[in-house]
């Protein structure tokens, strides 16, 4: 794995109903991405995935009389259903610059379920992180109601 980044850290440890397969495709299907990957706030998603070490994807949401906001970077590990590892630059309003922040998404399967381990490295302070951790979460609501709708 990469080297961990020196700030803090956001660590989220999900179960979703559903095998690895299908949770996996559903972080990195475009089709799927753009289905919950902005969570409850996401309007008329788009997703672009080239899923493979050195490719890219973004991820872009029209916000109700606001600019469209996206989040995009690089897969720089890929181990299909078992993990992803990207950078993570925001084309948003973060309140804060952070080039360098990362995401360590692992996934577990467990039969009829998926053990999911996301790690969100490079956000600049812990205020930040708790807001990440709310944003984060919510979008992890939507994606567990995806897949119980399409069960």
């Amino acid at each position: 794995m990469t080297e961990p980044l020196a700030t803090p850290v956001l660590r989220i440890e999900r179960t979703f109903d559903a095998p690895v397969e299908r949770v996996f495709r559903a972080w990195s299907d475009p089709g799927e991405l753009s289905r919950w990957a902005w969570g409850s706030i996401g309007h008329d998603v788009t997703a672009d995935v080239d899923l493979r070490v050195g490719g890219g994807y973004r991820i872009a949401s029209a916000q109700t009389g606001q600019a469209t906001v996206a989040f995009e970077g690089i897969y720089e590990q890929v181990m299909t259903d078992r993990w992803l590892v990207y950078s993570l630059h925001w084309d948003a309003p973060m309140g804060y610059d952070a080039p360098d922040e990362r995401v360590t998404v692992e996934f577990v399967g467990r039969g009829e379920r998926t053990d999911v381990t996301f790690v969100h490295e490079g956000v600049p302070h812990e205020i930040a992180r708790d807001e990440h951790e709310k944003g984060w979460g919510d979008t992890f609501d939507t994606l567990a109601q995806l897949l119980q709708d399409d069960g």
